[in-house]
């Protein structure tokens, strides 16, 4: 799908979106119908005061994710400095869940995805994703688990910083379930000669680098962007 171009997305009203957090606050212009459009979240506020007074208040979003979902809003792309930091692209999954932006969602999984080509995840991403009020069963948690998984097997050790004793020594549902994956995909490896684990099939290869629609989400009917960007090219 290409950038939205319409002209009447940037006509009409601009809606303010004031990001609140415990040390300050950052405001936001963005288009009304544009954001209507992209976010249910904020077209079921249209009939609220919220709506009517053209100013939205956020609490539960961070200011810098926000900033690139709103470049992604006019562009429906990220920007270079997306993949800086990997709890960025974290806490940008869990603004646009929050906002329910599913496409948005799909795209910045991929992100982190590309992200985990040239860095290796740690447990403190499965934290972080913890610290966001998320379990184990949303599709990023699973996603960084398989690739703790994958790489605590493949690299023969764990990546996790000090600060991430405490959450690895809590017993929850995450490190539970990241425990137990790591258990049955251990079986799924074979030692070689050149004292490396390699997968014993195909169908566990580095979860960062295999390619298609995974772990995504749709509304019924909807295609995934992956299909969209095929039969542009196609």
């Amino acid at each position: 799908m290409e950038p939205d171009t319409d002209p009447s997305y940037f006509g009409g009203d601009v809606l303010k979106v004031t990001i609140e957090s415990e040390d300050d606050s950052h405001d936001h212009y963005v288009h009304r119908t544009l954001l209507e459009k992209k976010s249910p979240y904020f077209a079921a506020l249209a009939p609220f005061k919220e709506g009517r007074d053209n100013h939205v208040m956020l609490k539960e979003v961070d200011n810098d994710a926000f900033e690139h979902i709103v470049h992604w809003l006019y562009t429906d792309r990220f920007s270079p400095s997306f993949q800086d930091w990997q709890y960025t692209i974290i806490k940008t999954y869990a603004a646009a869940d929050h906002l329910m932006m599913p496409r948005c969602k799909n795209m910045v999984l991929d992100n982190l995805r590309s992200k985990y080509t040239r860095i290796q995840a740690d447990i403190g991403d499965l934290g972080l994703i913890k610290r966001l009020g998320y379990g184990a069963s949303i599709a990023i948690a699973i996603y960084v688990t398989d690739q703790i998984v994958y790489e605590a097997i493949t690299n023969h050790t764990w990546f996790f910083r000090e600060e991430d004793h405490a959450f690895v020594e809590d017993g929850g549902e995450h490190v539970l379930g990241l425990m137990k994956k790591l258990m049955e995909k251990s079986r799924l490896y074979s030692l070689k000669a050149d004292g490396k684990s390699r997968w014993t099939n195909k169908g566990h290869s580095d979860p960062a680098r295999t390619k298609g629609c995974i772990h995504h989400e749709h509304a019924e009917g909807e295609k995934c962007y992956l299909q969209e960007a095929q039969g542009t090219t196609g």
